[in-house]
């Protein structure tokens, strides 16, 4: 338990679904909550018992905070965080920050400059199994990891901030291309579009992103699947495949998941024979909370602890490399899978993207359509 007091921006089903239930969970107090909508503010308030504001500015003078969350549209995100940069209190933004690099890197230095905290609610890192596979990880099980394949299992920079934390490396190129099926039959349900990717980092390893939102939500599109390369074992999903001593011969072995009588992941266990075991209890088990929750929960507490227990919080400076990493995987795109090199420089990119003879055949033929 702690006593931290929490100033929510924005009243949607989000925060009363989502998150409420995390913030009894983890100890922490919601002292009140402003949204733009004062009718919305009111049925929030008489739902949820909690105080409401009319602006952030009379919450923040009559309260004491110690952590803004804000929860609010995405295209909105930006200019709620700069606005509320002025009470000097850490932030906590869902995601997207902003929607390129530069608009981060902005927000970020104005933080800097006035001394205050700012971290991005990206869950995605911190779900059960991850926590787990990271154990693995960060004891060397795989050796040096060489490729992380994101396979349809991860939107856009949530996959990519899952597949970064097992890379060591610096991005140092991407080639991207999405491409169209143009299905034309009557049992097709849509024409997918997917998004192919490959990342290269300065180590030599590779991040190989693929995504389609067709795909994702389609009933016959399978597997979604997320896998972890090393020198000594891979990782697809719940398998692993490891190679304890040279010469001999590959351990199979798969996360075992406990659940309570509510249907919530209670324990996760992996046993590598003639090696180790490795586990992990789920602290908020009692509560009920799904497998967001407990991520959302996981990451919250890093936040508040600043990391104390080994588990780090993901700040804006991390959201700054995967969404640089996202508009790079984009500007490929559109310059028909042309190499993009890190760091980003936007202004470059809008002159090749000008000059590229793709860009305009592609301006055209949406024209005509």
């Amino acid at each position: 338990m702690n006593d931290s007091k929490f100033g929510l921006i924005g009243s949607g089903l989000r925060i009363k679904s989502m998150y409420l239930p995390v913030f009894q969970s983890i100890g922490v107090e919601v002292s009140g909550f402003t949204t733009r909508s004062k009718e919305k503010g009111a049925v929030f308030s008489q739902e949820t018992g909690l105080k409401f504001f009319d602006s952030a500015d009379a919450m923040a003078s009559a309260l004491d905070i110690d952590y803004f969350l804000v929860a609010v549209s995405m295209g909105a995100n930006a200019s709620v965080v700069d606005k509320l940069l002025k009470f000097g209190k850490p932030i906590i933004i869902e995601t997207p920050l902003a929607w390129s690099k530069s608009q981060s890197l902005q927000i970020v230095s104005k933080a800097n400059k006035l001394g205050v905290k700012l971290y991005v609610m990206e869950q995605f890192p911190y779900f059960p199994k991850e926590l787990l596979r990271q154990q693995l990880y960060k004891d060397g099980v795989f050796g040096n990891v060489y490729a992380v394949y994101n396979d349809f299992s991860g939107y856009k920079y949530h996959g990519i901030a899952r597949a970064r934390q097992y890379l060591d490396g610096q991005p140092k190129r991407v080639k991207s291309q999405t491409i169209n099926f143009q299905l034309g039959s009557p049992q097709a349900l849509s024409n997918p579009t997917w998004q192919m990717a490959d990342v290269e980092f300065s180590d030599g390893s590779r991040l190989f992103h693929v995504f389609s939102p067709e795909y994702w939500g389609s009933d016959i599109c399978h597997p979604l699947s997320f896998r972890v390369y090393g020198e000594k074992a891979s990782m697809a999903d719940d398998m692993l495949k490891v190679v304890i001593d040279t010469g001999s011969k590959a351990i199979t072995t798969s996360i075992i998941e406990e659940k309570t009588e509510a249907g919530t992941t209670k324990r996760l266990s992996l046993s590598i024979p003639s090696f180790k075991d490795y586990v992990w209890e789920n602290p908020y088990a009692k509560d009920n909370l799904s497998d967001e929750q407990t991520a959302i929960a996981t990451l919250l507490n890093s936040i508040i602890s600043n990391g104390i227990d080994g588990i780090l919080p993901y700040t804006a400076n991390d959201f700054v490399k995967d969404i640089e990493i996202d508009q790079a995987m984009n500007i490929s795109d559109t310059r028909s899978g042309a190499s993009v090199g890190f760091p980003l420089n936007e202004n470059q990119q809008k002159i090749l993207k000008l000059l590229s003879y793709e860009f305009w055949k592609n301006k055209v033929n949406k024209f005509r359509r």
